[in-house]
């Protein structure tokens, strides 16, 4: 419908503000607070668009997107093949990541790709576990790990 046209073109459109808006904050010679990210990327938009609480989850998602993809990078250039779940497990804790940590399994780039179709994501997550792991506002992470640290702390390589 064109509603539903209207709402993915602003969501394109929050996206591109959110990427200039961490992007500005990256290159910044201080830190940049947190809310005065959310507020460059609020000056763009009208209010009925997006809620606070909206737009402070579309920031905070991107900002752990673009934390993952930097590990990523740096994993990459050290030449780590093995990924290790990790964060808090708590009431907050969504299903799918409960799953993983509690499996205690070091994952490859495959194995984590196989994760994508996990029983427990929800269809609106973007396809993606080792970007956006479980989601909206998740606080779990792959963390890149040697074949040395996981045998030592007891998880098994799978994929």
């Amino acid at each position: 419908t064109s509603n539903q046209a209207l709402i993915a073109a602003r969501s394109r459109a929050a996206a591109e503000r959110i990427r200039a808006s961490l992007l500005f904050a990256s290159l910044s010679p201080t830190p940049v607070p947190f809310g005065e990210i959310v507020s460059s990327v609020r000056a763009a938009f009208d209010s009925a668009v997006f809620s606070q609480g909206q737009l402070e989850t579309q920031v905070n998602t991107a900002m752990a997107a673009w934390d993952r993809q930097l590990m990523d990078e740096i994993a990459e250039q050290a030449d780590v093949s093995l990924w290790v779940y990790m964060g808090p497990s708590d009431k907050l804790t969504r299903p799918f990541c409960r799953d993983l940590l509690q499996k205690g399994k070091a994952y490859t780039e495959r194995g984590i790709q196989e994760l994508n179709g996990h029983p427990s994501l929800h269809g609106y997550i973007p396809p993606n576990v080792k970007v956006y792991c479980g989601g909206y506002n998740c606080r779990h992470m792959f963390s890149p790990v040697s074949d040395r640290w996981a045998e030592k702390n007891g998880y098994k390589a799978e994929g």
